[in-house]
């Protein structure tokens, strides 16, 4: 359902204010802590939530706070994200570290009020799946063992050329494959690697579960090169300090170097960190989130042997999980996270 039908749909709805017992509103400085907390547990998908019809007059940066704030109710999000859609219209991701809490804030968060508008909350669509093609045939068994060496594997489905699922896995294999992994991090590291070599062609997919017969394709003119061990970090405060910053991604793992440039109203950073496990969990945790009053822009480092190919392409391949407006084989549904 669209971001308009649910706004609409909410008008209509009576106005609920959730009240969970004995969860009392944290105070501001307790979302500061929770911003530069220095471990985390890696966040199951089941424990994602989606957060739809929010107030499109305010900015990213005030909407990130307020639904921190709001979500803190019914527990303590690991991670909060807001995004739009090409309509400009606002939404939300909030992480949690277990499914009760992530539960209770579907329950009570859904239709409650945030910025004078009665929000809605489902349990988020995760996108972690890759549609793999290739020239040779893969038996289930090859492709999980190549597969596996990224992270744990969910659902593996044999499909057509096209990307229309097969009913029944033929034993002698197939030569493309959609692969669900368990965490969406893995996912983005498989398709780091995999983009780049020369067994597969690779493109991020809608999850199997939700996969219609109806395929949609986009031909991507070139495949991109980067380096897997660097991100970049865009939208940064211009008042940030290198100490901050490292402070902020080395909880992704060893850092070898941190380059910050500050330019007239342009702040980023490229970060290198010494495994490539890291650099995956950074941009899968960090895009979107806040650091220092800020909602930052966390991707792969881009590299490219012409530097004009960078604008050339105007969609580009998301090197980071999909953004809502690439379109994706089989993506029509807007909860999915990117």
């Amino acid at each position: 359902p669209s971001v308009a039908s649910a706004a609409s749909n909410a008008a209509q709805t009576p106005t609920s204010v959730a009240k969970p017992a004995d969860k009392p509103l944290p105070l501001s400085s307790e979302i500061k802590l929770t911003e530069n907390e220095k471990t985390f547990c890696r966040g199951r998908p089941s424990s994602c939530v989606f957060v739809a019809s929010l107030a499109a007059n305010r900015t990213d940066d005030e909407l990130s706070v307020a639904v921190a704030t709001h979500f803190q109710k019914w527990g303590v999000p690991s991670t909060v994200k807001v995004l739009r859609d090409t309509c400009n219209r606002p939404y939300a991701f909030v992480q949690y570290s277990n499914n009760l809490e992530a539960k209770r804030a579907i329950k009570f968060g859904h239709n409650s009020i945030l910025n004078g508008r009665n929000i809605r909350c489902e349990q988020a669509k995760v996108n972690r799946t890759l549609f793999l093609s290739s020239l040779t045939v893969f038996t289930e068994k090859a492709i999980e063992k190549h597969l596996t060496d990224f992270g744990e594997i969910e659902q593996l489905a044999q499909s057509d050329p096209a990307g229309v699922l097969v009913e029944s896995h033929s034993a002698k294999g197939s030569k493309a494959w959609y692969c669900k992994f368990v965490y969406r991090d893995d996912a983005i590291r498989a398709f780091a690697n995999l983009s780049e070599g020369n067994n597969f062609e690779v493109e991020w997919a809608q999850n199997i579960d939700t996969c219609n017969n109806d395929p949609e394709i986009e031909e991507l003119e070139s495949k991109p090169s980067f380096d897997k061990f660097s991100i970049f970090v865009g939208q940064l405060s211009p008042n940030i300090k290198d100490k901050e910053l490292k402070e902020r991604f080395s909880r992704h793992g060893m850092i070898t170097h941190v380059d910050l440039i500050r330019k007239p109203g342009n702040t980023f950073a490229f970060v290198k960190f010494e495994d490539e496990s890291s650099a995956a969990s950074a941009v899968e945790r960090e895009n979107h989130s806040m650091l220092c009053g800020k909602t930052m822009h966390v991707q792969y480092r881009e590299t490219f042997v012409n530097p004009s190919r960078s604008f050339d392409r105007v969609k580009g391949i998301a090197l980071a999980p999909p953004p809502i407006n690439l379109n994706r084989r089989y993506s029509n549904t807007r909860n999915e996270k990117p």
